[in-house]
């Protein structure tokens, strides 16, 4: 299988430029220390990435192993944490559909549309029941998606990029109704001379999921305490929220 997120690694951290993260860490530390009572939570990032959220949250004072299948990701990770002194961090190459630890932790993230990469039920419910019994009793799983309407109003057919020094992208969406996936096309050019670039394709799909239809899975796995927000917020979700943030926990019994 072609590495996911090979051409793209490199450049992902100015693809996402425009994110908050400072802001995105507080917002989901917020959760797990109103409900955590160690000093020092255990935590599992999944599809941590180049590991900024990662780094934020190890910063919080939370011992964090970030765990992502692409092995390009992951080397900008390790070298972005070895820079700001985290050497010990934990990094794992694997597939967050078949989690596992080596002894449960306090709460399991998923930031950024890792969900919406799982583009069938059947995977979307293999991981919830992974992180289920990654879990201890008690332990929260916090994921948030690009909702229904983003993908398929705010995204379809729009194209975008950027022009920078030593790259430039390009980024083409289309969404499908009938399978409920958004295709984003990626051009991305990178620098190697002065006059010389070098052109890479990947394609990249994101599934919508509805709202209860998560919920329900996330039920069926054995998770309560049920809670949608619209992102960043304490709100419930509206018709145009943009991303929605889930909310759940293993049962103290169970």
């Amino acid at each position: 299988m072609k590495k996911v997120y090979q051409n793209l690694a490199p450049v992902y951290d100015a693809f996402m430029a425009d994110a908050d993260y400072d802001a995105w860490a507080a917002y989901l530390a917020a959760f797990i220390r109103d409900a955590v009572t160690e000093e020092t939570p255990r935590v599992v990032d999944c599809g941590c990435g180049t590991g900024t959220l990662m780094l934020r949250l190890l910063e919080s004072g939370m011992a964090v192993t970030g765990l992502d299948r692409s092995p390009d990701m992951l080397q900008v990770a390790a070298e972005k944490l070895r820079k700001a002194g985290f050497v010990k961090a934990e990094l794992v190459c694997e597939d967050m559909c078949q989690l596992s630890v080596h002894r449960p932790v306090d709460a399991i993230v998923s930031a950024c549309d890792c969900v919406n990469y799982l583009l069938t039920d059947k995977d979307v419910f293999r991981f919830f029941r992974s992180a289920y019994a990654a879990l201890k009793p008690g332990g929260m799983l916090l994921f948030d998606i690009s909702s229904v309407y983003k993908l398929s109003m705010l995204l379809n057919g729009y194209c975008f990029g950027e022009a920078l020094t030593d790259y430039a992208y390009l980024c083409n969406n289309w969404f499908d109704v009938e399978s409920a996936r958004l295709q984003m096309d990626l051009t991305i050019f990178t620098r190697e001379t002065n006059d010389h670039y070098v052109r890479a394709e990947e394609t990249h799909f994101q599934r919508a999921y509805e709202e209860e239809t998560l919920i329900d899975g996330l039920f069926s796995a054995g998770f309560t305490a049920i809670k949608t927000y619209a992102a960043f917020t304490k709100n419930a979700p509206g018709s145009t929220s943009e991303r929605i943030q889930f909310v759940s926990r293993r049962p103290q019994h169970g």
